[in-house]
């Protein structure tokens, strides 16, 4: 594979149906505070070059499929762009 044109992370728990669904990461939906719910920070991928290239938020949107877990882009000076995810499960209705 020499390029590509689309990425994605996903994140994915599982239960026993009819069972509360398990937290994810840290059990904290996003909240801004990385000391709270899991992340992914200094987000790059390698160009055709071999080059470092920074991820940018406009060209990897977010999907979630449940209110149970959630994911969001936090941009910070000196740690690059950072998605930050989680949830504490529960009764998602899925």
């Amino acid at each position: 594979m020499s390029s590509f044109d689309q990425a994605a992370w996903v994140g994915i728990t599982s239960s026993h149906v009819g069972t509360s669904s398990p937290p994810m990461g840290s059990g904290q939906h996003p909240n801004g505070n990385l000391n709270e719910a899991a992340y992914f920070k200094n987000m790059d991928f390698l160009d055709d070059s071999k080059k470092n290239q920074p991820l940018l938020r406009d060209g990897a949107p977010i999907f979630t499929s449940t209110p149970c877990y959630g994911a969001q882009y936090i941009d910070r000076p000196g740690i690059g762009l950072t998605l930050q995810f989680g949830g504490p499960g529960g009764k998602c209705g899925v």
